[in-house]
């Protein structure tokens, strides 16, 4: 062996025996940091033992004593039908437009009935002087192609009065349904009422994918978390919102609902069949990690958790919950509590 094989060797060894003797020291160090760390009380505390998992899912156990102390509370409710609901965005509309439109037509029927008298009278004059100048000539021929002239000229204009009418009365429909339009027309009392601001007209557009198969006959918003206002339906319109770009519907609100021109809204149209089952209050919600949820007491010391859609609102404002065990009651004071006690399970946390 050189003496360079045998130098390297040594060294080797050297670093070898550092490395274990190290080792050994902070094995030695680390037991006696932990020993002193029990003998000043310092360890780990152990998840909840209130918060057990069954069947996959987390039961939180706590007896009536510590729920009244925590002051838990929980309510049976009753079973309710919720109809889902899309969310559709709307505009009250100005009806000064209609009111234009409604007056364009009436003196185009006004213009249309004097075309009608002037043709009736014309009309009769030709057949009287074409009578005169065929049997008894006691009419010049130039009487009689005068008389001729002023029908064919009044017939002309009785054409182009009613060709004006239909032609507003088509413009009616096409910008605003066959309802309106039709309303526009005969000055209905549906227009009136919009004239007189008893009635509201509003432009629901629902969002593309979102419009239900048939226009609903009602629908309903809330106007500063108010109590729901109900809008019922005038017809499908034949245009959209350009900023949604979806199906259009007219509804009408009530004058009382506050609405004004060019105000904006959130409205609820039904969207599918009706579903079964219990509502919540509002109080009894939790959020989590982005989402809504409610506890359930499905025992007398057992409570779960269940996630709940924060959008599914009925009518009067409660959060819609589906079916539930029959025995169940829904926690509707102290969930934060509960929550926090669930969570201590998925945690280890050291105490002085």
């Amino acid at each position: 062996m050189t003496k360079a094989r045998a130098t390297m060797l040594l060294l080797l060894a050297a670093i070898a025996a550092g490395a274990l003797a190290g080792a050994l020291s902070w094995g030695y160090f680390s037991g006696r940091l932990e020993q002193a760390r029990e003998e000043k009380g310092e360890k780990p505390i152990a998840a909840s033992p209130r918060v057990k998992i069954v069947d996959g899912e987390s039961v939180i156990a706590i007896d009536a004593a510590e729920q009244a102390r925590s002051g838990i509370e929980t309510v049976s409710l009753p079973n309710v039908t919720y109809q889902p609901q899309a969310t559709a965005y709307g505009t009250a509309l100005d009806p000064q437009p209609l009111g234009d439109l409604a007056s364009s037509i009436a003196a185009a029927k006004a213009d249309l009935e004097i075309a009608e008298t002037r043709l009736t009278a014309a009309k009769a004059d030709y057949q009287r002087t074409q009578s005169l100048y065929r049997d008894q000539r006691n009419v010049s021929a130039a009487q009689f192609q005068a008389a001729q002239a002023e029908f064919l000229a009044n017939r002309t204009k009785k054409t182009a009065a009613q060709i004006r009418l239909d032609g507003l009365a088509s413009s009616a429909k096409l910008a605003w349904g066959p309802a309106l339009g039709q309303a526009v027309a005969a000055r209905a009392p549906l227009l009136t009422r919009l004239l007189d601001r008893e009635d509201v007209l509003v432009q629901l557009t629902a969002p593309p994918g979102k419009a239900p198969p048939a226009p609903p006959p009602t629908a309903f918003f809330r106007r500063d978390g108010g109590k729901p206002v109900a809008l019922t339906l005038v017809s499908a319109a034949p245009r959209t919102d350009p900023r949604i770009q979806g199906v259009s519907y007219f509804y009408l609100a009530p004058a009382q609902s506050g609405l004004t021109p060019g105000m904006t809204l959130a409205a609820r149209l039904p969207a599918g069949a009706p579903l079964e089952g219990v509502a919540a209050p509002v109080s009894a919600v939790v959020w989590f990690g982005g989402q809504a949820w409610i506890y359930l007491r499905n025992g007398p010391d057992n409570f779960v958790r269940r996630a709940v859609a924060a959008d599914r609102r009925t009518e009067s404002g409660d959060i819609f919950v589906g079916a539930i065990p029959k025995d169940a009651r829904v926690v509707t004071a102290g969930a934060q509590t509960l929550l926090s006690e669930e969570l201590r399970a998925d945690i280890r946390v050291e105490e002085e």
